[in-house]
């Protein structure tokens, strides 16, 4: 025997038997006495129905000349098989052989399958189905006619029905798709046609399914089990499970943990030891209306890549669609799949494990940094490296698109310094949270914020408790008496306009963190279920990048449960319990801003290690942020009287940069100096928007009044 040179060399001696086997066929419809070609339709309509009354109901054996053909395809159908076994053994890949051996497919389907592809392949077999169709508009392959070319016998028959039917293999893997008949014809004479992905697998082309292009990806990890930086127990259970996959077995895995821990770095380190691809679904992205056949096209990209599937964030769906999933990876024994979430979840009666994936501890992320400065061919100071490690929460992943991140926009040199690993981080972080959340303007130190001096104490006490948690709770041991992580909450309440966010944006800058200010109108959704998935995304990333967190406007959050009176009540009740446990657990900094301290729920306030109260400023402190919200280079009047305006009018900080800004454009539009007049007529402005009558004595005396 030789080995094929490639897959079209196999396809050819494939097609070449086929041919053997529609001769049969055209000489067997050649022995049927045609009718009489007479004007009348009447006529010949007589003569045939009279030939299909005396025909056998068996299937006649062939004549000689057609046995001949099907022997000579039966001995084309042994020597092809050897040319393959060859191949494997001398390495050619060959594309029909190894699409039969992923799918189990027994001959008859095999036979079944390339009938179909023929006409994809070029006109000739177009014609001679249609000639055999006796219609040559018919260049489709029906039941009927792969019944008539490839059955041998009654038996024959039977096994080819059920290979086409819709149960069968080959329509249910979707290799083949029935196409809609015209109304009133037979399920025989419904054609049949190759799958488009299937046939553009033959032709050599491993693309994606474009139909998966929202939901699926390949994975591309580059390490193994053994470079990866894991707890022991966790490296343990990975390695049986790589041994149960080496040995052929196809018993799932769920990794559970949060996002960030590295679940999905670990299946793939796995793969990367057995030389196996990876296919990463979003469960989020499937469209439920088509939940099904997106179910059904990704096994077959499964089979056709010989990859293994990760199901990403699995308990994202309700349990009736996770059931679903892990069914359908189960109805075909040569695909191997993982899932991963962020609860624990363990199916009753399925094959699959599940395994808790620990965030990396201080040790693990100095490996994982080490090892993602190594393969960039990047350098860090070894207190840049000591700052990294112990303020971000990254697993391998993020940390080697970090690293990588840094370095394209780094120098030549691999030397990364700290501010650029922190614009990746930045990058990063926006990508993750960009829907849900946006930077927060950072200020640049505490003579920015007029407040009195005893809220700023708290201020500075709340940084130092954040910058001291690692010895207090780590070191010195007081974690262990807490229920909850090593997270910092606080509460600043006041009217609006009076330094909340400012602040927030202080504290940020203060700890050196990345701040964001969350978007209540992304994360609220009056859908059950999905308020919490956004919040659960929300925290798991911010967790990873040690970001500030900022939600502004708290109490549409963060409100008082109410007694249960309908399913809103109830649904409301567990949106707010589900974020006193967030908060419990995680271990970054969270503030929260509200008007009205009263509307918050008593649970979260006990949550809470400060409260500030921002109060609306006296004169001498409004004084303060009249002078410091005109910019040096802006223009001033002689008449300007800062303590004028501070004295009779009690306005927020907020209002009072309004006013500012309004009064600033005034001027540029007279094209002179900031004047007193521009002031009043913005004040002016300004108790108007904010709904407020203001007497006219408050402007006696004032220029422009």
């Amino acid at each position: 025997m030789t080995a094929y040179r490639d897959s079209q060399d196999h396809l050819e001696d494939e097609l070449g038997r086929l041919l053997l086997l529609l001769r049969a066929a055209v000489l067997e419809l050649r022995r049927t006495p045609l009718p009489v070609r007479e004007t009348s339709a009447l006529a010949i309509l007589d003569e045939e129905i009279d030939w299909q009354l005396a025909r056998p109901l068996r299937r006649e054996p062939p004549d000689a000349e057609g046995q001949a053909l099907l022997a000579a395809a039966d001995l084309a159908a042994t020597a092809i098989a050897g040319r393959v076994a060859d191949s494997e053994a001398a390495g050619v890949s060959l594309r029909l052989a190894t699409l039969v051996r992923r799918f189990a497919l027994s001959q008859v389907e095999q036979d079944a399958l390339l009938f179909a592809l023929a006409p994809e392949l070029g006109p000739r077999f177009e014609r001679i189905v249609g000639y055999l169709h006796d219609d040559l508009t018919r260049r489709r392959v029906s039941t009927g006619l792969a019944l008539q070319v490839l059955a041998r016998d009654d038996a024959g028959q039977l096994a080819l029905r059920r290979s086409l039917a819709a149960g069968g293999r080959l329509l249910r893997e979707g290799l083949l798709r029935r196409i809609e008949a015209e109304t009133g014809s037979t399920a025989l004479a419904s054609p049949i046609a190759v799958a488009e992905r299937v046939v553009e697998f033959l032709h050599g082309d491993d693309d994606l399914d474009p139909q998966l292009g929202a939901v699926a990806r390949r994975g591309g990890a580059a390490i193994g089990l053994a470079q990866l930086v894991l707890a022991e127990p966790l490296r343990a259970r990975l390695t049986a499970l790589r041994g149960r996959w080496a040995a052929g077995e196809s018993s799932g895995v769920y990794l559970h943990g949060a996002a960030g821990s590295g679940r999905a770095a670990a299946i793939e380190a796995v793969c990367v030891d057995l030389g196996l691809g990876v296919l990463r679904v979003a469960c989020a992205a499937i469209d439920l209306p088509g939940f099904a056949a997106q179910l059904g096209r990704v096994r077959r990209e499964a089979l056709l890549g010989g990859l293994v599937v990760v199901w990403e964030e699995l308990d994202g769906l309700d349990e009736a669609r996770r059931l679903q999933v892990i069914a359908c990876m189960a109805a075909a024994p040569a695909v191997r799949a993982a899932y991963t979430g962020t609860s624990a979840w363990e199916p009753a009666g399925a094959a699959v494990t599940a395994l808790r994936v620990e965030r990396a501890e201080l040790g693990e992320r100095r490996e994982l940094w080490r090892a993602a400065l190594a393969r960039h061919e990047a350098s860090v100071d070894d207190e840049v490296l000591a700052e990294l490690v112990g303020l971000y929460g990254f697993a391998a992943g993020p940390i080697h698109e970090i690293v990588a991140t840094a370095r394209r926009h780094g120098g030549d040199d691999g030397r990364l310094s700290r501010a650029e690993l922190g614009a990746a981080v930045r990058r990063r972080s926006l990508r993750a949270l960009g829907s849900l959340a946006r930077p927060l303007v950072v200020a640049r130190g505490w003579d920015d914020l007029v407040l009195p001096i005893d809220r700023k104490q708290i201020l500075v006490e709340l940084c130092r408790h954040a910058q001291h948690r690692e010895l207090v709770l780590g070191r010195w041991g007081f974690r262990g008496g807490l229920a909850g992580g090593r997270g910092l909450t606080a509460l600043f309440t006041g009217a609006s306009g009076t330094g909340k966010t400012l602040a927030a944006g202080l504290v940020a800058g203060q700890l050196g963190l990345d701040g964001y200010q969350i978007d209540l109108a992304s994360v609220v959704s009056k859908y059950i279920g999905e308020t919490e998935k956004q919040l659960a995304r929300l925290f798991d990333e911010a967790e990873a990048a040690s970001a500030l967190l900022f939600f502004d406007e708290a109490d549409a959050l963060f409100g008082k449960r109410t007694e249960v009176r309908d399913a809103h009540d109830r649904h409301a009740n567990i949106e707010t319990s589900y974020l006193l446990q967030r908060l419990d657990s995680y271990d970054g900094v969270v503030l929260l801003a509200s008007n009205f301290r009263k509307n918050m729920d008593e649970a979260f306030l006990r949550r809470l290690q400060f409260i500030v109260d921002f109060p609306v400023p006296e004169a001498q402190e409004r004084l303060q942020i009249w002078r410091r919200v005109l910019p040096p280079a802006l223009p001033r009047a002689d008449d300007l009287d800062l303590a004028a305006l501070a004295s009779r009018f009690a306005l927020p900080g907020g209002n009072i940069r309004n006013i500012a800004v309004a009064a600033a454009f005034l001027a540029a539009e007279e094209g002179g100096p900031l004047a007193m007049r521009h002031l009043v007529a913005a004040t002016r402005r300004e108790f108007q928007k904010l709904g407020k009558v203001v007497e006219a004595s408050h402007f006696a005396g004032l220029p422009g009044a």
